[in-house]
């Protein structure tokens, strides 16, 4: 299991640490041999030969685009898909629905962020608030932490190194 770069720039994860999985990963390949070669012969081995085997494996994604390996491999019965952007979890209605991405009220207005995981039935949890605002304790910390006094504190804030309150660093 690891993720592997695609022939169109993307990435793609592939689950096939088991030998069911990996066998059928190799026949997807269409190198059936590399899951009965001795050096591929059960979980540690393939972990002693790791690399090799990620350099095989990488060697095959980077000919063919993401939707075709995701295809290939979940017709054989492989687990893979894409490894997805922050902004492409944002943008997908899927994590949405299962309450991976929620939408927040923050201090500027709504506000995405990663929902509670995992969901249980019993105690799905949820997320209450996003957070203090930006530079909310950052006098706190400067005097408590760096044990900066008042004085110290406003002439790094008026070189702007810091931000105070609301006011973003």
């Amino acid at each position: 299991s690891n993720i592997y770069p695609t022939q169109d720039g993307q990435w793609v994860v592939i689950g096939a640490n088991a030998d069911g999985p990996f066998e059928r990963l190799c026949g997807a390949m269409g190198e059936p041999e590399l899951g009965r070669d001795p050096r591929f012969a059960g979980h540690e081995a393939r972990g002693r030969h790791q690399q090799l085997l990620d350099e095989r494996i990488a060697g095959w994604t980077r000919s063919l685009p993401l939707p075709d390996i995701v295809t290939l491999l979940g017709e054989a019965g492989v687990p893979a898909g894409p490894v997805n952007t922050a902004r492409e979890v944002a943008a997908d209605p899927h994590f949405r629905e299962r309450g991976t991405v929620v939408e927040v009220d923050g201090a500027d207005g709504p506000l995405l962020m990663q929902g509670v995981v995992p969901t249980l039935t019993a105690a799905p949890g949820a997320v209450r608030w996003p957070g203090a605002a930006l530079g909310a304790h950052t006098e706190e910390v400067l005097r408590e932490t760096l044990g900066l006094d008042a004085a110290a504190i406003a002439e790094l804030a008026g070189r702007g190194v810091v931000g105070l309150g609301e006011a973003p660093c």
